[in-house]
């Protein structure tokens, strides 16, 4: 095989590994601040569905969407970083692929770190009255 004809992978993609769990982060972090600050403000905290409060459901579910997309990141990043493995045990690895390596593994190594960044972030739901 040659370089013409070696597996390309989509920029999105690795970007997504790379830097996704990141973002993810950030984002919960930002949203559970402004569901406790805006929500005992405007008196969210009072209210309950299903026996729930309103503020504590709202965060569970926020946790829930971004631990699903930190660990896609991180399933994504560790695919790209098989496949790039498997181009080098056939002898084509080419020096575009050493960066890809490097995205993937750190993309791997970041998801798990926000990963449970975001379930500590959420433990004190389950401790401290929210308002």
């Amino acid at each position: 095989m040659d370089k013409s004809t070696a597996p390309e992978f989509s920029s999105r993609r690795i970007w997504f590994a790379f830097t996704g769990s990141a973002i993810v982060w950030t984002g919960h972090f930002v949203a559970i601040w402004f569901l406790g600050e805006v929500g005992c403000l405007g008196g969210l905290g009072n209210q309950t569905v299903l026996g729930i409060n309103l503020i504590f459901g709202l965060s569970l579910i926020v946790t829930l969407l971004a631990l699903i997309l930190a660990v896609a990141s991180g399933a994504i990043a560790y695919r790209i970083w098989q496949q790039v493995n498997e181009l080098e045990t056939q002898d084509e690895i080419y020096a575009s692929h050493e960066r890809q390596r490097f995205m993937a593994l750190f993309g791997m190594l970041a998801a798990t770190l926000f990963t449970v960044a975001i379930l500590v972030q959420t433990a004190p739901l389950f401790v401290i009255p929210i308002c």
